[in-house]
């Protein structure tokens, strides 16, 4: 069943777009709920999520990682076609793919152990050191599940060539009894499966999209489908508003992912999938596709090294009196966020 579409254009521009624009939201998202404070000589970090519960909804437009994860199924299903199975084997295609995300990481992940031990060793105040090590490490997560589906793409354009759109669905199947299975029965850890399930099926859609499988009707109907669907499972099923994780929730959205981040995702996917041919025409035109070139050559030092301004500016701005730090919530703390997602 491959049927690997011949007419699209030489670069989809569109998706292009979606996977640095589903980043830099990310980043944004980031940035805005990082509400780090300082008082009395002590460093620490709120949470608008809990201490303003109607923001939760909020991220539902700031979830957009499986937006990202399903143009990476489209942009693997790409270069995998492509490849000269004389030259390059399986093994050299994953070790090349896998380089371009791990090279970039390791640098990033050596810089901070050394900055790390550096400071330890300057008697820098634990809860410095304790800060410092959440804001830089909190995103890294992506990182391991975007390897784990990129190292499968073999086996997932097997799938897609047999099975069609069987294989998302049945790995769509696998979220919904795995989550029924770890919340009925009191073993939640048993969620942790969805890890897999839910961002390869995310996955497995790209790879479909770049099969021609995906046609406007249906993509319009899966994006129907799953937003009646969302409302449903946050209303009256066992899950939370929020689609990152709050403390205090008995079941969480995104750690592991859930059913309704998977409604989520199936939305976003359908409605974006379907502007694509019409955003193509648009951006073919003028200094887009250089713009969306340069985004896209730098998206993954942008996400590594997001939260590292975050931490200088903590460090510097509140013990110097640079930045306010008015009541949360109220209109001059609104005002002192927009303030800080500029710095």
């Amino acid at each position: 069943m491959d049927t690997t579409r011949t007419s699209a254009p030489a670069r989809e521009l569109a998706l292009d777009l979606y996977r640095s624009a589903a980043v830099i939201l990310v980043v944004i998202g980031h940035w805005l709920l990082s509400v780090m404070t300082y008082h009395d000589g002590e460093f620490g970090r709120d949470n608008p999520l809990v201490l303003m519960p109607w923001t939760q909804w909020l991220t539902w437009g700031f979830q957009v990682v499986p937006v990202f994860f399903a143009v990476a199924g489209y942009a693997s299903a790409v270069s995998w076609s492509h490849r000269d199975p004389a030259t390059t084997s399986r093994q050299d295609w994953i070790r090349r793919r896998v380089a371009r995300t791990l090279g970039p990481t390791a640098v990033y992940a050596g810089f901070v152990v050394v900055l790390m031990a550096v400071l330890l060793t300057a008697g820098i105040d634990g809860s410095v050191l304790e800060l410092g090590g959440w804001a830089v490490a909190m995103h890294l997560w992506f990182l391991a599940v975007y390897l784990m589906v990129v190292a499968l793409t073999p086996v997932a354009v097997a799938a897609h060539r047999r099975w069609g759109l069987a294989a998302p669905a049945a790995l769509a199947l696998g979220v919904v009894v795995v989550d029924v299975v770890g919340i009925t029965t009191g073993h939640p850890e048993i969620r942790m499966a969805n890890y897999f399930f839910c961002w390869a099926a995310i996955y497995q859609l790209g790879i479909a999209w770049h099969g021609a499988l995906l046609r406007q009707r249906l993509l319009l109907a899966i994006a129907v489908v799953a937003a009646a669907a969302l409302p449903i499972l946050v209303s009256w099923g066992p899950y939370p508003i929020a689609m990152i994780g709050v403390p205090g929730d008995r079941v969480e959205n995104s750690a592991p992912p859930s059913v309704a981040l998977l409604a989520l995702a199936l939305a976003q996917i359908g409605v974006l999938l379907t502007l694509v041919p019409v955003l193509n025409r648009v951006l073919v035109r003028g200094a887009w596709p250089r713009v969306i070139a340069v985004a896209n050559n730098n998206v993954m030092a942008l996400y590594l090294w997001q939260m590292l301004p975050v931490i200088v500016v903590t460090l510097v701005g509140y013990p110097a009196g640079l930045l306010p730090q008015p009541p949360l919530g109220s209109g001059a703390w609104w005002l002192a966020r927009l303030e800080w997602e500029l710095v």
